[in-house]
């Protein structure tokens, strides 16, 4: 039945403050089940280990699949990506603590993507196979305790693929942490930080 005189129908009611509450409040749960897991929070540390580790140059050698080099030499770290024989989707971060910053960024290659939202972490992306090696340098500077790396190949975590330093010493699981645990500032600045 429809109302013809406006003066006789009855008003639409306007749902209540409780109405509303429950109303947006199923809006955001909506919202937050439809929004890609791009907008993802760093996972905790699989591994912490010593942040000595990292010095020096590691040796590069033929692995079968995507490898990924981090050493410090010279005052600045280096990731080195070694391809494998097949086409891989690489990427990754570094993160530093309190107020490290990483600075003077240089990508290896034009192939290499570089993204830095804040002074404390830098993202990277490439593909792996079809072509050279790719990488970056950076410089890491002010006051930090705690370097982390996270790597992916093709969207799963693969902390086989992992070098570090000299040694080459590979994390237990990523993200990795290298801790500087007790370090003067001696020791860092005879490391180049």
């Amino acid at each position: 039945m429809s109302c013809t005189t406006p003066s006789r129908c009855p008003k639409p009611r306007r749902p209540g403050l409780a109405a509303r509450l429950a109303l947006a409040l199923e809006l955001a749960l909506l919202l937050l089940l439809l929004l890609p897991a791009a907008v993802t929070h760093a996972a905790a540390p699989a591994d912490t280990m010593p942040f000595r580790v990292v010095y020096g140059r590691p040796e590069f050698t033929s692995e079968v699949g995507v490898t990924c080099y981090l050493w410090s030499e010279g005052g600045r770290l280096h990731l080195h990506l070694q391809p494998g024989s097949t086409r891989h989707r690489v990427h990754g971060q570094l993160r530093t603590s309190h107020t490290g910053a990483f600075r003077d960024v240089i990508p290896s290659s034009e192939e290499v993507l570089v993204k830095q939202a804040n002074p404390s972490k830098l993202e990277f992306e490439t593909e792996s196979g079809r072509r050279g090696d790719d990488g970056l340098d950076v410089t890491l500077t002010g006051d930090f305790n705690q370097l982390t790396i996270d790597f992916f190949v093709d969207e799963a975590r693969d902390p086989t693929a992992v070098r570090i330093g000299a040694r080459r010493e590979r994390p237990r699981g990523l993200p990795a942490r290298l801790e500087v645990r007790g370090g003067d500032p001696s020791w860092l600045q005879r490391f180049g930080f």
